[in-house]
């Protein structure tokens, strides 16, 4: 008959198994936090984004136009800006990165530097600080225009406490200039997202549509219009309308001009400048390309497509309304670290195994452990 195992022969089983286990049991990775500087590696490897707008007057769409095209004392134009860490602004992509995943942290900001031509001179873009006359340097500039002879929609002034309808009759010319400054790119994260392949390799790739992206800054807005009335009883109607518009304005910030025209011309030309917040969002990153994450050299590179489209309010939306969009890449590096450490926990399980094994042999060495029985026959 075989005797019961005694407690040390069953440590001298299950010793050997909780090594095994814990020896082929994965290492979870604790992230690793990163800051990754903003770079500018080649003109074809730049932190560099996009600017594209749409914008529309009382309803009706109009075209825009860069303030500066590219080229010559211009550099990129004016509706492209880098983002780069070398001008001292702190411009980074921070990060919680294992062998596995990618997480991109609040307030992990990229911030524009302003827009500049040739020789590192600021270029000089309409309107100035808060929509006022003049220029001054922006991270991009954006001028608009519309078509000749448009008809204006009755514009209802309800809204802005005005209990009149403001019939401007037709448009014959319009001009716009807008300034974003100021701008902070956000890249973020909600939870961490898979590497592919799941190893120390020297490139993995990741999902750049999983990101979310917000834009901050401030949008100076300078607009200037000419109006002409069919009927000299819709031009005073149309004057009575735009002092009362004045007023409720003023009490909002915005600081509208009227010019009368004259009774022959029977017209006004109406000109404001404001200055409004961009909406802080978390929107969807629309650029559903993979973002990359690679040793180059000495240093972990971090490449982040990016695309996305905000709606930006202003006090005036019922009479200007625009919508922002920037699109690019962030390129982002660290001095090269290794990102992956085994937890705390695992290390416990190895332990408690190769403690084990040593109880096991230090009641071999003293006699403890008691033979199985023989069998009598």
């Amino acid at each position: 008959m075989a005797c019961p195992a005694t407690p040390t022969a069953r440590v001298a089983r299950i010793a050997p198994l909780t090594l095994a286990a814990a020896l082929a049991s994965p290492l979870v990775a604790q992230a690793t936090p990163l800051d990754f500087g903003l770079v500018n590696v080649s003109s074809s490897q730049q932190s560099r984004l996009q600017l594209a707008v749409t914008a529309s007057l009382a309803g009706a769409q109009l075209t825009s136009a860069p303030q500066f095209v590219p080229g010559g004392l211009n550099g990129p134009g004016s509706l492209s800006t880098l983002y780069n860490a070398t001008s001292g602004n702190g411009s980074r992509l921070a990060a919680n990165v294992t062998q596995q995943s990618i997480q991109f942290l609040d307030s992990g900001s990229a911030i524009a530097r302003n827009a500049v031509g040739s020789f590192g001179t600021n270029l000089s873009i309409a309107p100035g600080l808060a929509g006022a006359s003049g220029t001054a340097p922006a991270s991009y500039g954006v001028s608009f225009s519309s078509p000749q002879n448009i008809a204006i929609p009755p514009i209802d002034l309800t809204p802005i406490g005005v209990p009149l309808t403001l019939n401007l009759g037709t448009l014959s010319s319009i001009d716009a200039k807008v300034a974003l400054r100021n701008v902070v790119v956000d890249v973020t994260s909600t939870s961490p997202i898979p590497l592919s392949p799941y190893s120390a390799v020297p490139s993995q790739s990741f999902d750049a549509s999983a990101l979310q992206v917000s834009l901050a800054g401030t949008a100076d807005v300078l607009i200037g219009a000419t109006a002409r009335q069919a009927s000299f009883l819709d031009y005073v109607t149309a004057g009575v309308a735009l002092t009362a518009l004045q007023a409720a304005l003023a009490s909002q910030g915005v600081n509208l001009s009227v010019v009368n025209n004259g009774f022959f011309q029977q017209s006004y030309t109406i000109g404001f400048g404001l200055s409004t917040p961009l909406p802080d969002l978390a929107l969807p990153n629309l650029d559903a390309s993979f973002g990359a994450l690679a040793q180059v050299g000495s240093n972990l590179r971090l490449t982040v497509p990016v695309s996305f489209v905000v709606a930006a309010a202003t006090p005036i939306d019922f009479l200007f309304s625009a919508s922002y969009g920037l699109s690019g890449t962030l390129i982002g590096q660290v001095p090269f670290v290794v990102v992956e450490v085994p937890e705390p926990g695992t290390w416990a399980l190895m332990g408690l195994g190769l403690l084990a094994v040593g109880w096991r042999a230090r009641d071999l060495r003293r006699g403890r452990a008691r033979p199985a029985a023989t069998n009598p026959d």
